[in-house]
């Protein structure tokens, strides 16, 4: 995938959804593009058509360069190391898994952002998207059961 090289035509929602996927808490990502948790924080809730500091978002975008070539895209839990630079003795945190509370704002941003973004619908989004969080969560629970039943045929 090709993302933007000049850092004013960056996505900061693209960008967070992007430092989600790598399973990075703010503090790690921050200290690992060199910025400040609120400059990330700041940045990553800018919205579209408004304006943002370019420093950050080269800075970011760098980072998430950096960090996607050198950990998989994935949801494993735990410690892995980044080495680079003046991070050499310092090991990046992975979130291991997103609060409830987040999963269902992550969803009802997605949901509201798909359907055009439509205005003063905020509490049906968020309650469409914690029906949606409650029945994965249940379907996890479910494999989960199942997954740890023996087979009888096994026996």
């Amino acid at each position: 995938m090709t993302f933007p090289t000049n850092p004013a035509e960056r996505q900061p929602k693209g960008d967070h959804n992007r430092r989600l996927s790598l399973g990075l808490d703010p503090e790690s990502f921050a200290a690992a593009a060199g910025i400040t948790v609120e400059e990330l924080k700041e940045y990553e809730n800018t919205w579209p058509d408004h304006e943002f500091s370019p420093m950050v978002a080269e800075r970011v975008g760098e980072a998430l360069e950096r960090l996607e070539d050198q950990l998989p895209n994935s949801e494993a839990a735990g410690i892995r190391q980044v080495r680079e630079g003046d991070l050499a003795d310092r090991p990046v945190q992975l979130a291991p898994e997103d609060s409830f509370e987040q999963q269902v704002r992550d969803t009802a941003y997605f949901m509201w952002e798909s359907d055009g973004r439509p205005s003063g619908r905020d509490e049906e989004y968020w309650h469409r998207a914690r029906e949606a969080c409650l029945g994965r969560l249940g379907l996890d629970e479910q494999f989960e059961e199942a997954v740890a039943e023996e087979d009888p045929r096994l026996m």
